[in-house]
């Protein structure tokens, strides 16, 4: 390897002499503005790729293909050489490089004079377009690549993310998300969570890739996607990050919303690493400013982040390691009190009441209720070891370990009418260890193969962030609900899921067509733990029957041997897939891919078949995903119609990536093992939240529970993803060369979307505005009015689309200086937005129009209406040879939608069992005017006000039906990031200091009117609470509980935390 470097080196210089020796005859040449198209558009994107490729074509002066050319490719860095010949066409293609660069590539000809150039960096996951037209003795043009960091590479649907982009973008949180955010698709939403969608698609339904280890997480519990509660990925040790919602190469499967996709560093020749450390505070923070009064919020919170990385050569050009280190602590309070607690955010339970239920839990109950606004710590820790080895100049193998921790406070969140104290609230703490071993092989010019096989260990824990002593406690006050005592779901509730993949692929190279093929096998395991309500849960009407032991309601629900652990789901899932491509070089111009991927799973498990259930319903419960299979033909082009001109699109079939908590919902929920305490009526009356009466456990029964099941019938869902987009470069007069225009267009075609129906009900009218009436009913003992339930997970009969538009500008100038803009439009419907991990959550709080069994389409619960972004970097030295950085990252965007609801209180009026009646999401029926019989008012409404309401909310045009979902937007958020950085001399020549600042919502610092974030729960607003009279069918219409009047604000959550600017300060030694 060393002699073939050596004899490269020595080509290069010959080269150089003979430019020297032929300079007059050199032509000027618009390098910049076709190879910026060519380099970011030309090549497929690759499935789960950890590396890049090239591909070209060699042809001689006359435009022929020369057939004796030799292609050699070498890694500045690590000194890695890939020696390579032509084929008969001219063509040549090169797998499994490294990312990044810088490399040097030599085309070899003893016909023609030789081509050299260097400076070429390489994105992840792309086929880089390599095409050199070779010139005689006579008549020589040298073209050197300075990289290939196109603007547009950052545009539409695909776009990466280089080592610059990293180091420069003003990431507070230290997240992969914020910088993939610059993508005019990507929306990362202003929540606790940090919910990242792109497209309008479910933030659950994204995939995240670390060379080549899944990093999503598979059970689908967590509202960020990952498996950790921060990203499970230091930044430190991040090379490039691509983004991709439409590839339309089959290589690519497991999602249906994006591909987030990371490749990590590798040490090289040189010893290189750093040494970080970040602190901000609320020293370093603005003040919270209430929206209402104007009163100031002040926050309490420390963060402090610290690490570094290392790489380095075990054997020169051989054998290399690279390592990162990542810590991070942040303690801080909860914002969420009762009235007059002086909090962020306030309920409006009263101070005295909150009090008062937290004596009595303690006095009566020997319980301990906790208190508000306690010290929180989140801790986070990241360890990244990667192994690159040199094999030889044909095969070279890579090992990657990962580990992280982390853990996040729940539930300490409230709403207006609801408070919870710290003894609901819980501690979620994750684990994540991760292995990766790949292969990368040329066996020929023409033949290479990527092998590889990794590995996902996650386990997830829960504990009260107070122990109470007692179970789920709800009490009701004049202000709204009191939540204390061990949250149902948490009385019993443990997640472990190992994923195992094997990757096999290759790659042949047939004259103008690259043939692609592959097999990928995932074997998942899980175990979970999710036993609700076995502590036991109680609610209490008022402060006064909690102190005397009178509940309205308690239930139990446990293993029928009162063991939570034996109704644990313990299942196991494979998915074999296999993909055929061929990537067609029609022309020098246009670029043809089709291919197709199927998927199957299977599975030899199954949830416990309950014959209680056949029996009722004609067909098993024990329905899981084994045998069903899926095909996914994928075609697309890419057409350079003149040198800055370029035509690209294409249309595929997606499929994957859907939380299988879904699936678990029926290992658990089978209604042999685990079941409900139907006696627990005869125990309100001297109730004790802290022991489960001894009657009530010796009366679970096996075999008649409630049931999560799935349809033997459910198709895979899919979606059918259209694409077409234009890229444009081009001068502008005073304003620069290489300016680029792009546009694009994405139309996302649902099928087969998940929903949910229940089957222990049936109808039996229709209220005004023709609304479905049930009855409930248990059809094998023929109890009507029962308040069981069934819940099928199927298909949806109504399905929707996504609409996406963006136009994106950008220019990149000598000076230093660089923007990008874009605008972005998005238009959703949906019907249900499956946004819980439960069966139960996601039947019971998703709109309801006309039935409730039925599907209700409407706005997206994630779209983004408008989005404009704004990138500004400018990089210099005021000092020569200390680069000064400063970067802006500017975002306006609408809010999410917001659905205007009935609020329900125990309601069963429509036919909803006692688990499901307290559901606030029927859409409400508009009257006719004041005479409409379908409406009566109480509790000092009247039709006058309904109607101001209506009104306000967008309502008014569906007087004698029920309103639509998303009516109304919540308010808009704009935000304005900025770091600076500036390199200062460190204790060598070559090494550095870098000093840096970042500012979160700049905005707010200028002004503290601007920047605020304020938010809508749920997406979801009560307009009215109701009734429903079957007999008379009259709607009767009140205010909702713990309102003095009728409200139709667009939000209800004021989020200090992001309104508020704030500054973090970095010191890293780089050497």
């Amino acid at each position: 390897m060393r002699a073939t470097y050596e004899r490269t080196q020595n080509k290069k210089f010959a080269f150089e002499r003979e430019i020297l020796m032929n300079v007059n005859n050199l032509k000027p040449s618009r390098v910049a503005v076709a190879l910026a198209l060519s380099l970011g558009m030309a090549g497929s994107a690759i499935a789960n790729e950890t590396t890049s490729s090239l591909r070209g074509s060699i042809v001689g002066p006359d435009g022929q293909p020369v057939t004796d050319a030799s292609i050699t490719i070498i890694h500045q860095p690590s000194g890695t050489v890939t020696e390579l010949n032509v084929n008969d066409k001219g063509a040549f293609v090169a797998r499994g490089l490294r990312v990044g660069g810088p490399y040097t590539v030599v085309v070899d000809s003893d016909q023609y004079a030789d081509d050299y150039r260097e400076g070429i960096y390489l994105n992840l996951g792309e086929t880089l377009r390599f095409s050199s037209q070779l010139q005689s003795q006579q008549a020589l043009e040298r073209i050197t690549v300075y990289g290939s960091r196109s603007a547009f590479r950052q545009a539409g649907s695909n776009s990466e993310y280089g080592e610059r982009d990293i180091a420069q973008t003003a990431a507070i949180n230290r997240d992969i998300k914020e910088i993939v955010r610059q993508n005019p698709f990507a929306v990362l939403l202003n929540d606790d969570v940090g919910s990242f969608t792109v497209a309008g698609l479910n933030p659950k339904f994204n995939t995240l890739l670390v060379d080549g280890i899944g990093q999503n997480d598979d059970f689908g519990l967590n509202g960020n996607g990952y498996p950790t509660q921060r990203s499970p990925i230091s930044l430190e040790a991040i090379e490039q990050v691509a983004l991709n919602t439409t590839p339309f190469s089959p290589r690519y499967g497991g999602f249906s919303g994006a591909q987030i996709n990371a490749v990590t560093k590798s040490g090289t020749n040189d010893l290189t690493g750093s040494v970080f450390y970040e602190y901000t505070g609320d020293n370093l923070a603005g003040d919270g400013k209430d929206p209402i009064d104007g009163s100031k919020i002040e926050q309490d919170f420390e963060e402090t982040s610290y690490g570094g990385s290392i790489g380095f050569p075990l054997v020169k050009d051989k054998l290399f390691f690279f390592g990162s280190y990542e810590n991070f602590e942040s303690p801080r309070n909860a914002t969420w009190g009762p009235a007059g607690s002086g909090l962020a955010n306030e309920s409006n339970v009263t101070l005295d009441d909150a009090n008062e239920i937290i004596r009595i839990a303690n006095e009566v109950y020997g319980a301990n209720a906790g208190t508000w606004g306690t010290g929180l710590e989140e801790k986070d820790e990241k360890v990244l070891a990667k192994l690159d080895w040199n094999i030889s100049d044909a095969h070279r193998a890579a090992f990657t370990y990962q580990f992280a921790e982390s853990n996040d406070t729940r539930n300490e969140n409230g709403r207006d009418d609801r408070l919870p104290l710290s003894s609901y609230w819980y501690d979620k703490k994750e684990t994540l260890k991760g292995y990766s071993l790949q292969f990368f092989s040329d066996w020929n010019d023409d033949f290479s193969t990527e092998a590889r096989i990794s590995y996902k260990d996650v386990t997830s824990t829960v504990a009260p962030t107070t122990p109470s002593g007692m179970g789920q406690v709800y009490v009701r006050t004049d202000g709204g609900e009191v939540r204390l005592g061990t949250e149902q779901f948490r009385h019993a509730n443990e997640l472990e899921n190992q994923n195992l993949e094997v990757r096999l692929a290759g790659t042949y190279l047939l004259g103008d067509h690259q043939i692609g093929f592959g097999w990928q096998y995932n074997d998942l395991d899980v175990f979970n733990l999710f036993v609700e309500s076995s502590l036991g849960t109680w609610e209490f009407d008022s402060i006064d029957d909690f102190a005397n032991g009178e509940a309205a309601r308690f239930n139990y629900r446990n293993a029928y041997t009162n063991v939570p652990a034996d109704a644990a789901a313990d299942y196991n899932t494979q998915t074999n897939a296999f993909f055929l491509e061929d990537v067609w070089t029609v022309t020098p111009d246009i670029e043809l891919m089709a291919g197709v991927r199927y998927e199957r799973f299977d599975s030899s498990d199954k949830p416990t078949l309950n014959d209680n259930f056949v029996q009722r319903y004609g067909f098993g419960n024990d329905a899981t995903l084994d045998g069903l299979d899926i095909w996914l033909p994928r075609v697309g082009f890419k057409w350079q119609l003149t040198p800055s001109l370029q035509l690209r699109g294409g249309v595929g079939r997606f499929s994957g990536g859907k939380p299988n908590v879904w699936l678990g919902n029926s290992f658990t929920n089978d209604g042999v093992t685990l079941v409900s305490a139907r006696n627990t009526d005869e125990f309100l009356s001297g109730a004790n939240p802290t022991v489960v009466p001894q009657e009530v456990m010796d009366s679970l029964v096996p075999g008649d529970g409630n049931v999560d099941a799935l349809d033997p019938n459910f198709e895979l869902p899919s979606d059918w993803r259209y694409n077409l987009a234009l890229d444009y470069i081009t001068d502008l007069p005073y304003l620069g060369e290489d300016w680029y225009f792009g546009t694009e267009y994405l139309y996302i075609d649902q099928e087969n979307a998940v929903a949910w129906r229940e089957l222990a009900r049936e109808p039996i009218g229709t209220t005004p505005g023709g609304r479905t009436v049930y009855q409930t009913v248990d059809y094998l003992t023929g109890e009507v009015g029962t308040d069981r339930y069934d819940l099928l997970m199927t298909n949806a009969d109504d399905t929707g689309s996504n609409k996406v538009w963006s136009f994106t500008m950008s220019k990149e100038w000598e000076s230093g200086f660089r923007f990008s803009t874009s605008y972005t439009n998005t238009d959703i419907e949906e019907g249900n937005q499956a946004t819980s991990s439960r069966a139960i959550s996601n039947y019971q709080f998703t709109p309801v129009g006309l039935d409730r069994n039925a599907d209700t389409l409407g706005r997206g619960h994630y779209e983004v209406e408008h989005r404009w972004v704004l990138t500004l970097g400018y990089e210099t030295e005021f000092v020569d040879g200390y680069a000064s950085t400063f970067n802006l990252f500017w975002e306006r965007r609408s809010g999410q939608p917001i659905t205007y609801t009935l609020g329900a209180f125990r309601d069963g009026d429509l036919g909803d069992q006692p688990d499901l009646d307290d559901s606030d999401y029927y859409l409400p029926y508009i009257p006719t005017g004041a005479d409409d019989p379908a409406v009566a008012y109480a509790d000092g409404l009247t039709y006058d006000a309904l109607m101001e309401a209506v009104n306000a909310a967008g309502l008014a045009g569906y007087a004698g039906g029920y309103g639509a979902k998303g009516t109304g937007t919540q308010p808009w958020v704009s935000q304005l990031d900025f770091r600076f950085t500036q390199e200062l001399p460190g204790f060598a020549k070559e090494h550095r200091f870098l000093a840096y600042l970042d500012i979160k919502n700049v905005l707010n610092l200028l002004n503290e009117d601007w920047g605020q974030v304020r938010t809508q729960s749920f997406n979801s607003k009560i307009l009215v609470d109701y009734d429903y009279d079957v007999e008379t069918e009259q709607y009767t219409y009140a205010v909702p509980f713990g309102q003095d009047g009728l409200e139709t604000d667009n939000w209800n959550t004021y989020n200090v935390s992001e309104s508020a600017w704030q500054i973090k300060l970095g010191l890293r030694y780089n050497f």
